[in-house]
């Protein structure tokens, strides 16, 4: 494989950065219109783009994931750059990003190697955690019954709508830490950011090794069974580590 040409009216938009050496075999098939840009031990999956046009196109972000996913699905373990990374040309690539932060990309790939992203999306049932949060507080109840009296009355209804908003905040930390506890010992290293939308607790985004995915499925399937009345759990991946790749 070799680097792209250089051309004076294209740009290089960077796709991920992958190991060389996982490059050399003769196994090893890039998607059409890809090449890689070497830089000693790694190397930059990229393909060309148009200077004259701006990216952001549905297209756009599908071809972007379909690439990676290529890497994924293969084994081949990637460090993914966000959607939209753009560079002039093969060279400024090189001379700009690979070879300054080659130590860091090479350390990111070892340290990631033989791993893969899920993320667990949980949301809230939403007869299930206004009940919770009614039973947890009369003053909710009460204001409830108020609301109910005063029919379409929009001060009352407001004022319940934000009282309940308050009260699932509050119970959004406690109720993340009880499926973290089961999530935890089934990832090598997990991370919970909690949602600010009533309808939602928050997303659980777990780094797992490849060869313990069957079972990091099967469990999970256990989970959201167990707590099917409270909470739906929606299952992304495997995927490239976007997480867990440090910022450069």
């Amino acid at each position: 494989m070799t680097a792209v040409a250089d051309t004076t009216d294209r740009a290089v938009y960077v796709f991920g950065v992958v190991a060389s050496s996982l490059l050399d075999s003769d196994d090893v098939q890039l998607p059409d219109d890809v090449d890689v840009v070497r830089a000693g031990p790694v190397a930059a999956v990229v393909g060309l783009v148009g200077t004259e046009r701006k990216l952001g196109l549905a297209s756009d972000v599908r071809r972007h994931d379909r690439v990676i996913a290529h890497f994924v699905e293969r084994g081949i373990t990637i460090l993914p750059m966000r959607f939209g990374a753009v560079v002039t040309e093969p060279q400024a690539l090189v001379h700009d990003v690979l070879e300054p932060n080659r130590r860091a990309f090479a350390d990111a790939l070892r340290d990631l190697d033989g791993y893969v992203q899920y993320t667990v999306r949980v949301a809230y049932v939403r007869d299930a955690v206004l009940a919770a949060v009614m039973r947890a507080d009369p003053r909710l109840a009460a204001l409830r019954d108020a609301a109910r009296a005063a029919g379409p009355a929009r001060d009352t209804q407001v004022r319940l709508g934000e009282a309940v908003v308050k009260a699932i905040d509050r119970r959004r930390d406690g109720d993340a830490q009880r499926l973290r506890t089961e999530l935890e010992p089934l990832a090598d290293t997990l991370d919970c950011e909690l949602s600010g939308d009533p309808d939602r607790l928050g997303d659980f985004t777990c780094l797992v090794d490849r060869e313990h995915t069957d079972g990091f499925e099967t469990a999970l399937e256990q989970i959201a069974k167990r707590h099917a009345d409270a909470v739906q759990l929606t299952l992304l991946g495997p995927l490239a580590p976007y997480h867990f790749v440090p910022e450069l």
